[in-house]
Order: C-alpha cells, then sequence, then structure tokens
C-alpha cells in the first residue's frame, strides 16, 4: 500500500495511521520508506488494545502545518 502511495503521499502530506502488525517487514520497513521521502513527517508508534483483547501496533505519521 505504501509503495503505491508514496507520490500522494510526498504531494499531498496527509495524516497517517498504518497497521503495521502484520508482518516483520511492515513493522521494520514502513517507517524508514517514509522517512526518506523527507517531507518532514513526524512518527510515532503506538500499540492499541481493544476490549476484545485484539492487540496491534500502529504507525502515526503527520506534519506541522
Amino acid at each position: 500500500m505504501i509503495d503505491g502511495a508514496l507520490e500522494t503521499i510526498k504531494s499531498q502530506k496527509p495524516a497517517l495511521l498504518i497497521s503495521i502488525y502484520h508482518t516483520p517487514k511492515g513493522f521494520f520497513e514502513t517507517k524508514p520508506t517514509l522517512e526518506q521521502l523527507g517531507i518532514g513527517c513526524h512518527y510515532m508508534i503506538r500499540h492499541l488494545t481493544y476490549r476484545n483483547g485484539l492487540c496491534e501496533y500502529v504507525l502515526l505519521g503527520w506534519t506541522e502545518s
């Protein structure tokens, strides 16, 4: 998904909320891939837990406007 959206992310600089827990590649490579764009985004990774026991890691990205 990220590879297909790189040009849009560079030009529009949207706020991002990306699930990164599905594969090791997603967890370890998504943030560095986005950082290489050099668009001045701030990133944080958060661990979300829901009432039914479902857990996931998400990457949040935003720019200062």
